[in-house]
């Protein structure tokens, strides 16, 4: 059975009132940022280029943690990333657009890993006005995949995690700690249509994008047993034509 099929099939008895967004991969490119971020300590460490991207290569695939992109070049460049984010963003196409559509006909709240620079950014973007809480971990306390952010945003909005469908571009994050709370989820795998920050070196812009080829086929495989999209704006479509799932009264 077509994966969209199954999935319209298992929420047919119970339509979320809430939609739930991820921030980074869903509304705006993750990418950005990261390449700042990197940029940034590659310039305050003592290492050459291509010891740098061997760091980096095996910080994200490989889980290591090689001291130069931590402490001290790594905090020092993550606050110069954070006092200029506004500048990284980079919506992802039609995902604006979906949000406008997707809170005219239920709860749409944020629950999201992201510095609390981020509330100006989606102030900035007409998010704020369109959701009915968010969460952000800097400021929660709880980053996911803890449980306890997503219980505190249900508990904000007084509903049950029944009700609540979560998008994210993670399953290990987003996904499946929805799903063991008894919420639905759908992962949302965008396009490469972001561009790289201005004075990245290009041998790490280079690496950077094999690696994050790399982390996208892997998430991909995370995601065979969910239900995918390319983007928010094919989930706020299906919700609301009603081929994903019967839509629910906001209540």
């Amino acid at each position: 059975m077509d994966r969209r099929e199954d999935g319209r099939r298992m929420n047919h008895h119970s339509a979320p009132h809430v939609i739930g967004l991820d921030v980074g991969g869903v509304l705006y490119y993750d990418e950005p940022f990261e390449l700042a971020w990197l940029q940034g300590v590659l310039e305050l460490t003592d290492v050459n280029v291509d010891e740098f991207c061997k760091g980096m290569r095996d910080f994200y695939l490989n889980a290591a943690s090689p001291r130069n992109l931590f402490t001290p070049a790594g905090t020092r460049s993550w606050n110069t990333v954070r006092s200029q984010w506004s500048t990284h963003v980079q919506p992802i196409s039609g995902a604006l657009a979906a949000v406008d559509k997707l809170a005219d006909r239920y709860e749409v709240c944020v629950i999201a890993n992201q510095p609390a620079e981020c509330l100006d950014v989606l102030h900035g973007l007409g998010i704020m006005s369109k959701s009915r809480v968010i969460v952000l971990d800097a400021l929660a306390g709880h980053s996911k995949p803890s449980p306890e952010i997503y219980l505190q945003a249900l508990a904000e909005l007084g509903r049950t995690p029944e009700r609540l469908l979560m998008v994210g571009d993670r399953p290990e994050h987003d996904a499946t700690p929805a799903i063991k709370l008894g919420a639905r989820a759908v992962v949302v795998q965008p396009d490469n249509g972001w561009r790289p920050p201005p004075g990245i070196d290009q041998q790490l812009l280079t690496e950077y994008r094999e690696v994050r080829c790399i982390r996208n086929d892997r998430a991909r495989a995370a995601a065979e047993d969910l239900l995918s999209f390319p983007d928010l704006a094919s989930v706020a479509n299906d919700l609301v034509s009603g081929s994903l799932v019967e839509v629910g009264s906001r209540t």
